[in-house]
């Protein structure tokens, strides 16, 4: 059994940057949690930049932390090369995937900052303590990232003077 979290986004892999591994933390936790294969948390391409390994280049991919528990087998490979693509139910289902359940990473002002999804190989239904813990970290993720852009912003008017 392999168990891994690390966060992708162009060549980057492995354990993240110091800072930036809670997005694979809040991934790996939610996995245990609901004892699925997979969690995936993807970030809007707009938010990319308040992560320090964003390259800024818009050829790499999305910010995305993937904690899982699968082999090249069943969709793994794609997953492993591509884990992004699983934030989208049609795709999970397309690879064989029985269980789906996401969320809109939502800000307070309605914008959607991301997603995480939750997959696992076998059909089951969510319990409604697992619903609310998803709902739970989604809201902390979309916080972290309100919490990213007001920083961000106070430093660029700091530098403005």
């Amino acid at each position: 059994m392999r168990i891994e979290a690390e966060i992708r986004n162009g060549a980057t892999k492995g354990r993240h940057p110091a800072g930036e591994g809670t997005l694979g933390e809040f991934a790996h936790f939610m996995r245990r949690h609901l004892d699925c294969r997979a969690v995936v948390i993807r970030i809007a391409d707009r938010f990319c930049p308040l992560f320090a390994q964003h390259s800024g280049d818009r050829q790499h991919p999305p910010v995305c932390a993937l904690a899982h528990e699968l082999t090249t087998g069943a969709g793994g490979g794609t997953i492993l090369h591509d884990p992004a693509r699983l934030v989208d139910p049609l795709v999970a289902e397309d690879l064989g995937f029985g269980f789906y359940a996401g969320l809109p990473l939502r800000l307070s002002s309605g914008e959607n900052a991301g997603m995480l999804a939750a997959i696992d190989t076998s059909p089951r239904a969510l319990a409604e303590n697992e619903l609310e813990a998803l709902r739970m970290l989604a809201s902390i993720i979309a916080q972290m990232i309100e919490f990213r852009l007001a920083t961000a912003d106070a430093e660029v008017g700091a530098l403005r003077g």
